[in-house]
């Protein structure tokens, strides 16, 4: 989980790379804020809906459904990347699929303290809220540097008007494959959880155990 949280936050970090691309794929930093509309708008209407989805379907189910919806705005904006309505359509399904395991992974957090209480006998909320904290800032960390790095290393050249091509490559790369890349290890990680399975049993097990204390 904590693996997943520091992956979640690097994902978070990308849309820092919007304004590059907007100015330089696109051709006009004025696009940002309607990529940037298209981008949270959606996640938090995703969001607003999960405690109702959550009551149907498990929260690891609901992050693959939400990887789905990810895929197929990476595939759109794969398959027209300089048009803005292409863009913004695939955005707004990527803001879709990233709500669920936004929404979600503090509840696997949650889940992790009952397994660590039914496991050792030792209830720690601090240390597992502390870990939280701890993937937020590297995940977050890592994410910025990564375009710092990516763009160094594809020649962007700061303010400049025209960017070599390497750096045009760099920031497509930011803006569409890397998020899609991170969002699938996430889901490679999920699909070894087990929690969600064991989960009731645990609860069972310390509610007994608390009754019998």
């Amino acid at each position: 989980v904590l693996f997943v949280g520091v992956l979640v936050y690097i994902i978070m970090a990308i849309p820092g790379v919007f304004i590059y691309y907007a100015s330089y794929i696109l051709g006009d930093a004025m696009y940002l804020g309607q990529m940037m509309t298209f981008h949270f708008l959606p996640t938090i209407i995703a969001l607003a809906l999960l405690p109702i989805l959550l009551k149907k379907i498990d929260k690891k189910k609901l992050v693959f459904i939400g990887f789905f919806f990810y895929l197929i705005g990476t595939v759109a904006l794969m398959y027209n990347p300089n048009d803005l309505n292409t863009i913004l359509a695939g955005i707004f399904l990527r803001g879709i699929g990233f709500a669920p395991i936004v929404g979600t992974l503090y509840v696997f957090i949650a889940d992790t303290i009952e397994y660590g209480e039914w496991k050792t006998g030792i209830r720690t909320e601090g240390l597992n809220m502390s870990a939280a904290s701890f993937g937020q800032k590297v995940g977050t960390g890592i994410g910025l540097a990564v375009i710092g790095w990516l763009l160094a290393i594809g020649g962007y050249v700061g303010n400049a008007p025209i960017q070599p091509e390497s750096a045009l490559e760099a920031i497509s790369f930011l803006f569409i494959h890397f998020p899609f890349i991170v969002y699938a290890l996430i889901v490679i990680i999920l699909w070894f959880y087990k929690l969600d399975r064991e989960y009731p049993k645990i609860v069972e097990e310390l509610s007994m155990r608390n009754r019998a204390n």
